[in-house]
């Protein structure tokens, strides 16, 4: 697309994809080294960040998005998913390991909202801050945006943001695109 990325450490290319009925394949990531790092962007008031994961350990890594006081990420802690819009959360309980979830983050440019395989995890949580970020810092997939922040352990695949809040029913019929039916 627009923004393209680059691999750093050298992710394990040309795994399996995500998708039910889809050739393209993925990359797997180790959790420590390992990330796409792509090009800076303007973070929206409003955005959804989309990734498709099979996750092997949630632990601190960001799925994707921009590490930033006024930035906006999708990304797992122990147990946890949260969708991080100008420094305030909203936190799901993270589904189980070692199979693929579909997990969206939504901010309407009031309240944030996570989806997990197209069905609503968590949210409305109300953000009062809506300051959009200059490009400043990368957009990444697979980690925060610097080096040294936390890597995600596990195969992201077909990573997307819009610069609006996906409805329910889009979340909904994304996920079953995705699982084939």
């Amino acid at each position: 697309g627009l923004n393209n990325g680059a691999y750093v450490g050298a992710p394990t290319l040309g795994v399996a994809g995500l998708l039910t009925g889809d050739p393209d394949t993925a990359a797997t990531l180790n959790g420590t080294t390992q990330y796409v790092r792509a090009t800076q962007i303007v973070i929206p008031t409003a955005i959804s960040l989309a990734v498709w994961a099979n996750i092997v350990a949630f632990a601190d890594g960001a799925l994707i998005g921009q590490w930033a006081s006024t930035g906006a990420m999708l990304y797992t802690d122990t147990g946890l998913i949260s969708m991080y819009k100008n420094a305030t959360l909203c936190t799901a309980t993270a589904p189980s390991t070692g199979s693929r979830h579909f997990f969206v983050g939504t901010f309407d440019g009031t309240n944030s909202r996570i989806y997990i395989d197209g069905v609503l995890a968590a949210g409305p949580t109300a953000v009062a801050d809506t300051r959009t970020l200059t490009p400043a810092v990368p957009f990444d997939i697979g980690t925060y945006s610097n080096a040294a922040g936390g890597k995600v352990h596990g195969t992201p695949d077909e990573p997307a943001y819009w610069d609006r809040a996906l409805s329910p029913t889009e979340i909904a019929a994304l996920y079953a695109i995705g699982v084939g039916s």
